[in-house]
């Protein structure tokens, strides 16, 4: 029993304190975590991924606790690559729909219109049924790595638990839907190929997120397109070189850039008319 209070004890004592746990690695970061200051991470957990629901808030068990310290670590280490002008952008309370859909909220006090920059807030809920693994606001600490849809062609996140790299792409992809979101109708995505296979079978909305984190983690990846990293380099304002391995999860939903969608829908149709499965691993 004492055991049991101490390990408690010390789960609570991780994620209250948790804003401060910076190693010194991290802290060779220097000024640029000034944009980690705008994460926050809300520790309730919930059933329903929709978060609103008066559902009863599952268990929360040691893994899911450091789970969490995981994320919020790895949404401030990609919060950290962004220019600070984009992360006071995009840091703005995602339930406030004036300033979430681009519409400004009129400063009495000062006689002018603005959004002012609050927080990049994420929650996290549990869903081991679905394989959505997160949300521009929100994270399924357990998503489901065998009941995929059958247009999911590429292998899955947690297949094998994720990796730092994982973790700071989708956090980088989540970080693209807020900005779209923010912008609203004024931003237009035109690109001639989606870069992956999820842009394949989503559309413009995942194309802009995936070759966003793309061109932050992996840009040589886009080298073949310049229309492509033009149009990102547009909405950053800066260039970025390779300092990630990238990881099977990635590399198996890229497409070529010429080709665009030919081989992923070539797979989807195997896959549907059952001739075939398609392999993950590309290594």
């Amino acid at each position: 029993m004492f055991v049991k209070r101490w390990v408690a004890l010390v789960c609570s004592v991780v994620i209250v304190f948790m804003p401060s746990q910076i190693s010194s690695k991290d802290n060779d970061l220097g000024s640029s975590w000034k944009n980690a200051d705008f994460i926050i991470t809300d520790f309730s957990v919930f059933w329903d991924y929709s978060i609103f629901g008066d559902s009863k808030k599952p268990e929360v068990s040691l893994k899911d606790r450091n789970e969490m310290q995981a994320w919020y670590l790895a949404l401030r280490k990609a919060s950290t690559l962004l220019p600070t002008d984009f992360a006071k952008k995009i840091a703005t309370d995602i339930d406030e729909d004036d300033c979430l859909w681009g519409r400004n909220i009129v400063s009495v006090a000062h006689h002018e219109s603005q959004c002012v920059p609050k927080w990049i807030k994420f929650k996290f809920f549990v869903d081991s049924t679905f394989w959505g693994t997160a949300y521009p606001d929100r994270i399924n600490l357990r998503p489901s790595i065998t009941d995929l849809p059958d247009w999911l062609t590429w292998e899955p996140f947690p297949k094998d638990g994720y990796s730092e790299e994982e973790r700071i792409w989708i956090a980088l992809h989540e970080f693209a839907h807020r900005y779209r979101q923010i912008i609203g109708g004024n931003f237009v995505f035109i690109t001639d190929s989606p870069s992956t296979f999820y842009g394949c079978a989503m559309g413009q909305e995942e194309t802009f997120a995936d070759t966003f984190a793309l061109y932050i983690m992996f840009p040589d990846r886009l080298t073949q397109s310049s229309r492509v990293y033009d149009e990102v380099k547009g909405v950053l304002g800066r260039e970025y070189k390779a300092q990630f391995q990238i990881p099977n999860s990635v590399a198996s939903k890229l497409t070529n850039l010429k080709d665009g969608c030919k081989r992923y829908d070539e797979d989807v149709a195997r896959i549907r008319a059952k001739q075939d499965v398609v392999s993950w691993d590309i290594r």
